[in-house]
């Protein structure tokens, strides 16, 4: 335990939890060094609630340094008596109390043994100034005071939320951390688990479970629907066998199966069962019943959950039970709820102590239109994709937008709920501050009836997996602040939440929060929420963005040189700041570093000067920008080896500002006067000469706003949605102006990218492609584009670059294909990664690609080109390497490029999707043989069996050495493939 001087802390320890008037009368219960009370428990007390009396008079004698007071059955004579008392108080919640002071004792009550603990806790952080501020000795800041009093009074206190937890994520659920369950009730959560009692933890962990006794923990279990179905850890004689009863179901009743694709599937894929069955539904609520029966001994919850998928049952029984409007959005909302009020049946009239629970999620998460809950049922709502980068209900934020709906229509429910919040993994493990987006959402759900929140995050006293980085290990420590605050605000919605935050910070860093500390922090959350896009698990921006733009990185990091210097005879506070450095340099540092380098890049430099749109590129932005070229000709669909150069070459160049996109497009004509252009303004542009955009954006999530327009005006424009080729309207904005020459013509196009939701902001990148569909009368057509030849889907890195002076940034490629040039690439971590691999003199791999088993030592080496050292080829000797293309594309056509002295094998990997793609057959395409350091283009086209499988694009090497580049494997028409039927 950490203790600080009086004079000191008090200086430090704002009002937020001090009495708001002067009491009356105060009571002493120490007194410069002497104990003036005592703590009192009945005789029968439980060890809960002993234990909380010991924590009282523990903490009682840190703070004045006597003594700690006896805890006694009886009030001993000349001590002033402090009661805790369990009663039964219908002015109490399940987790409220009662503080009685007067001349004879102080009385701490309440109804159960953990309110108990929050009365004390309460009263310690309250009239003692302790802050339990993180976990553990190093989180704890005790005062010391030379006297301490309790005011007369006869006050409640009742929890703002009823639901007030932490989920603890990637650490074993059944181990020991009881420094986090100590800090949550310390800080007014709820403390559950699994392993609350014998009848879950059993004998094989007796340890366990007396922790976690003795701090009154309550019970909360929950099964998916596979254990639920097979009685796993439910039924004696199934024990932990629940895969080899699934096996037995299957065999015997495929029909308890989903049907997919016309065929019953056993849990391989996390696909749910077919939940339309009779059968399924009585033996699913019989185990639940038997469950529940275990967890009836005192107060629990007992939530049910899909198996982890989005795979439901395809049967005609199942499908009747979908409504239009959910079939329309290919919601199945009435389906799992259908379920859950069939199980749940007998449990709610049987056993009334268990209270039962299911987790809007996935494909379900709204208010189900063909049933109604049963209203004794609580619904978690899991919203994991939700953006922290804004409120829950700004306007501007597409993503909440959705939520905030969602969130409103279940408020209106009689059903208990809750929101689930994906906090680490959206934010947190990115040391990206976002606890005012955070907190501003409980006060919403307080106004829409939502009854509370469980915050997904990761415990520091947690056992973890060897895989895990320190991103999750330490990543309570990137989003402390964001925890303690949610402790605050769902005890006491109408906490003062900014003075909350600046003393708790003060404390922290010590001198170090005004020697750097609080600028540090403000302008990285200035930062993160003025970059553009959403910030969620899973969703929107890289988190990299934050720190692209000129300079910022190292200015923060002169703030953090600040503050290690301002905390140098601190060593507590000094430690807090260097950990922060260390974990800011982990995440964010790290995130920006990938952003930054991930691509060679095409770069536009911004605006200096006034553009006149008359489809000319005189103006002087344009006259000094980069010109790019190189367009490749498309033959047949796919580039062609010898005479890949367009013969008609097009030029390009793209300025920017803050608002707008600028682009320069010279096609180059020999013979302008007899280019075909019969289409007019008003109507489509295909079948004429023509030229087209495509552009991207990290944001955009994998879609991309296609343009496409002729030099008298007729234009298409559309967004394309990710992973597919589905179109809806744009409405853009866009300028265009063009001219004829006599060797080209000439278009100035002008785009407003707000109105695409983006902003153009100097370090981050877009996707560019541009493609020219060439129309002349003189017989020569071609098509060509800067992207390779290929059109749709493909994309070269667009750097908004600043002024001239200025370095290009990067981008993470999101889209189903990475890093195809495989000039994305990182040194071997440490030797655990790619084993029996022999990785050259460098020691590369290249980012999203995988190295699969070989035959003996592998051998990949990711070699630099004479020209380019960035430049990236792969040269293979042994074994084999693959990508798997994450779309949905029934047919898939792959090119690259090779040489070398050696044999070549492609082979497409097939995986079922889901969770953990699960291998099904290895299929070869072709084998080529190479004898030439020449490199030439290879292509060819792959039609899935099924479109929801994942393909993966593998080389293998079988003889001498095989040199690979520019690897593609992109979607296409399935009719115009060259796979034979």
């Amino acid at each position: 335990m950490k203790k600080m001087t009086f004079p000191v802390l008090a200086a430090l320890l704002g009002l937020a939890l001090s009495a708001e008037c002067a009491p009356e009368a105060e009571f002493k219960l120490t007194d410069r060094g002497k104990t003036l009370c005592s703590v009192v428990v009945p005789q029968n007390a439980s060890a809960p609630h002993r234990r909380a009396a010991s924590e009282l008079a523990k903490y009682l004698g840190l703070i004045s340094g006597a003594p700690a007071p006896d805890v006694a059955s009886v009030p001993p004579a000349g001590k002033y008596p402090v009661f805790l008392e369990l009663v039964d108080d219908k002015a109490l919640t399940a987790d409220g109390f009662r503080w009685k002071a007067d001349t004879k004792a102080f009385r701490i009550q309440a109804n159960t043994e953990q309110a108990l603990y929050y009365g004390v806790y309460r009263f310690l952080k309250k009239y003692g100034g302790i802050r339990w501020l993180v976990p553990g000795e190093d989180g704890e800041y005790c005062p010391w005071k030379e006297t301490l009093t309790v005011p007369e009074q006869d006050s409640v206190q009742n929890p703002a939320f009823p639901k007030r937890s932490l989920e603890f994520n990637c650490a074993n659920t059944s181990g020991m951390m009881p420094e986090s369950w100590d800090w949550l009730l310390r800080n007014n959560y709820v403390l559950s688990s699994a392993h609350g009692h014998v009848h879950t933890t059993k004998a094989w962990k007796p340890e366990l479970g007396e922790a976690l006794r003795l701090r009154a923990c309550r019970v909360s279990n929950s099964g998916f629907f596979e254990g639920i179905l097979t009685g796993e850890r439910i039924r004696p004689e199934i024990g932990h066998r629940g895969a080899e009863e699934m096996k037995r179901l299957y065999a015997e009743h495929p029909e308890y199966f989903a049907l997919v694709n016309g065929k019953r599937v056993p849990f391989s894929g996390f696909e749910q069962p077919c939940t339309g069955n009779p059968d399924v539904i009585r033996i699913m609520a019989k185990h639940a019943t038997m469950w529940s029966r275990l967890l009836s001994g005192e107060p629990s919850t007992f939530m049910i959950l899909n198996n982890d998928a989005t795979t439901w049952c395809e049967c005609d029984r199942c499908r009747a039970l979908d409504p239009a409007s959910e079939k329309k959005n290919r919601f199945l909302s009435t389906r799992y709820w259908t379920l859950l009020n069939q199980v749940f049946k007998e449990t709610l009239e049987k056993y009334p102590n268990v209270k039962p629970f299911g987790l809007a999620y996935q494909n379900f998460q709204t208010v189900p239109d063909g049933v109604e809950i049963d209203p004794r049922i609580g619904a978690g709502l899991s919203f994991n994709r939700r953006c922290f980068r804004h409120e829950l209900d700004d306007p501007a934020c597409p993503t909440n937008k959705v939520f905030l709906e969602y969130y409103r229509d279940w408020g209106k429910l009689p059903n208990p709920t809750y929101s689930r919040e994906e906090y680490h993994a959206g934010v947190g493990k990115n040391y990206m501050p976002s606890e005012d987006s955070l907190i501003h959402g409980f006060r919403v759900y307080k106004k829409l009836g939502i009854d509370g929140a469980s915050i997904c995050t990761v415990p520091p006293d947690g056992t973890y997996r060897p895989f895990y980085d320190d991103t999750v290990k330490q990543g309570w420590f990137c989003e402390w602040q964001a925890l303690y605050l949610a402790g605050e605000v769902l005890w006491d919605v109408n906490a003062d939440d900014r003075k909350l935050l600046e003393e708790a910070n003060r404390l922290y860093y010590g001198p170090a929060w005004e020697g750097g500390m609080k600028e540090f922090r403000a302008l990285l959350k200035k930062a993160c929420s003025e970059t553009p896009g959403c910030f969620g698990w899973s969703n929107g921006s890289h988190p990299g963005q934050v720190l692209a733009r000129p300079g910022f990185p190292e200015q923060l990091l002169s703030l953090l040189d600040a503050a290690e210097k301002a905390a140098a005879k601190d060593a507590r506070a000094l430690a807090h700041v260097k950990r922060d450095r260390y974990l800011f340099n982990l995440t964010l540092v790290k995130s920006a570093k990938e952003y930054m380098e991930s691509f060679r890049e095409l770069k536009a430099f911004e605006k200096s000067s006034p553009i006149t749109m008359d489809g000319s590129s005189e103006d002087r932005d344009f006259r000094e920008a980069v010109v790019y070229s190189n367009f490749i000709r498309l033959k047949a669909g796919f580039p062609k080896a010898g005479d890949e150069k367009a013969a008609q070459q097009t030029f390009i160049r793209v300025v920017y500002e803050h608002d707008f996109l600028y682009f320069a497009i010279d096609a180059m004509e020999n013979n302008p006067s007899r280019i075909v252009n019969r289409k007019k303004a008003g109507e489509l542009p295909w079948g004429d000469d023509s030229l087209e955009l495509f552009l991207s954006h990290p944001n955009f999530n994998g879609g991309y706003c296609h343009f496409a327009f002729t030099r008298d005006g007729a234009l298409y424009q559309a967004r394309t949605m990710p992973g597919t080729l589905a179109t809806s309207p744009l409405d853009s904005g866009i300028e265009i102006r063009t001219k004829t020459l006599s060797d080209r013509w000439t278009a100035e196009i002008k785009i407003p990218v707000q109105r695409l939701g983006q902003d153009c902001i100097t370090g981050h990148t877009w996707l560019l492609n541009v493609a020219r569909n060439r129309k002349n009368t003189d017989g020569k057509n071609e098509q060509s584009s800067l992207a390779g030849g290929i059109f749709h889907g493909a994309f070269l890195p667009l750097s908004l670059a600043g002024k001239r002076t200025l370095e290009a940034g990067g981008v993470k490629n999101t889209s189903s294909w990475v890093n195809p040039s495989f000039n994305d690439v990182f040194k071997r971590p440490n030797a655990k990664w790619a084993v029996n691999w022999d990785l050259g003199e460098k020691d590369l791999l290249s980012r999203g690609w995988s190295l699969n088993t070989a035959k003996g030592r592998g051998y990949f080496e990711l070699v630099s080109r004479p020209e380019n050292e960035k430049d990236y080829y792969v040269l293979l000797k042994n074994g084999n390497f693959y990508q798997i293309h994450k779309g949905y594309d029934k047919a898939l056509r792959y090119s690259f490029r090779a040489s070398g002295n050696g044999e070549l094998t492609v082979m497409i990997f097939r995986f079922e999707r889901q969770k953990y793609p699960r291998h099904l057959q290895t299929i070869v395409l072709r084998k080529i043989k190479l004898d030439s350091d020449v490199w030439n283009t290879y292509t060819g086209d792959y039609v899935k069996v099924d479109p929801n499988e994942l393909a993966g694009l593998v080389f293998r090497h079988d003889k001498g050495e095989v040199k690979i580049d520019d690897a593609y494997f992109y979607g296409i028409d399935e009719k115009k493939t060259d796979v034979k039927k």
